[in-house]
């Protein structure tokens, strides 16, 4: 089977952006070791970045739309870009508002109901079968599209919950990790697991790291740096970084917070069985 894969940021193999480029890589891996063929279309960005598998094509073509300046021509050559695509494809698997009506069927992951985007991509309607991660979604989804007399028929749609990556299981060696953080051990960490971007948490992490210093002047909190994504999110993320340590300035914490490079992933060590809680926190391939 070949399937045609619709994602709105760069499809990198090692340096991603959030927990969705995760469960979609990992999904991809496992596609691939079935025996499909698989070809990503995505924003323009670094191909030297890009995953690379047998049976994988990965096609950095698409123009990412700024957030406030509508440009036509970008919207008619990404739809030739799809149509090109999709040639000879069995089926499309959208990860966002997939703009072009096609003869294959579309199936839609829908993983979240709090972005504008995820709702575009639900209610645009272009689609044939709905993946949501949980019955809880599923429920939502049911009752908005059933009481509308646009959509009389229940969605098609399968609940598959989010995959767990390997990656993220326990390593018992941390030594990678504690050089390339500069991590001591006469200290204490809190990770702070968030991309800069805001109302995901930072001043609140900012107040726990105040509170825990009163008992353990120890405490030094540690937040990834802005991934590789989205070039819109770039200026704005990197803004909000400036935000975050002027605060932590105001609250005198600023020589106890440490924006850190982002972790690649790497899988050439055999994740450990999990094991009881050690002094020892380990993300080495935290993304």
């Amino acid at each position: 089977m070949k399937v045609l894969v619709y994602v709105d940021y760069p499809f990198f193999g090692e340096h991603l952006a959030g927990g969705m480029q995760t469960t979609v890589r990992t999904l991809a891996a496992s596609f691939l070791k079935r025996g499909l063929e698989i070809t990503v279309l995505c924003p323009e960005s670094d191909p030297r970045r890009m995953m690379r598998a047998p049976g994988l094509e990965v096609w950095p073509v698409l123009k990412e739309p700024a957030p406030q300046d509508v440009y036509p021509p970008d919207f008619l050559h990404n739809a030739q870009k799809i149509q090109q695509a999709a040639e000879g494809k069995d089926v499309i698997w959208s990860l966002a508002a997939f703009p072009v009506r096609m003869p294959q069927p579309i199936i839609l992951s829908l993983n979240a109901l709090c972005y504008w985007n995820d709702l575009a991509s639900l209610f645009g309607l272009n689609w044939d079968h709905l993946i949501v991660p949980s019955d809880y979604v599923a429920r939502i989804v049911d009752a908005w599209l059933r009481e509308r007399s646009w959509f009389k028929a229940s969605p098609s749609r399968s609940i598959l919950p989010v995959p767990l990556d390997p990656i993220f299981y326990r390593h018992k060696d941390t030594s990678r990790l504690r050089r390339r953080l500069a991590l001591n051990d006469k200290s204490r960490y809190l990770l702070f697991p968030h991309r800069p971007e805001p109302l995901k948490g930072h001043a609140l992490a900012l107040r726990v790291l105040q509170e825990v210093r009163r008992r353990d002047p120890r405490f030094h909190l540690l937040i990834p740096r802005q991934p590789l994504a989205k070039r819109a999110d770039i200026p704005a993320e990197a803004e909000f970084i400036r935000q975050v340590m002027g605060e932590a300035a105001r609250l005198r914490l600023r020589s106890h917070v440490t924006f850190h490079p982002r972790i690649a992933i790497e899988r050439s060590e055999k994740p450990q069985k999990r094991r009881s809680p050690s002094r020892d926190v380990c993300y080495r391939d935290f993304v």
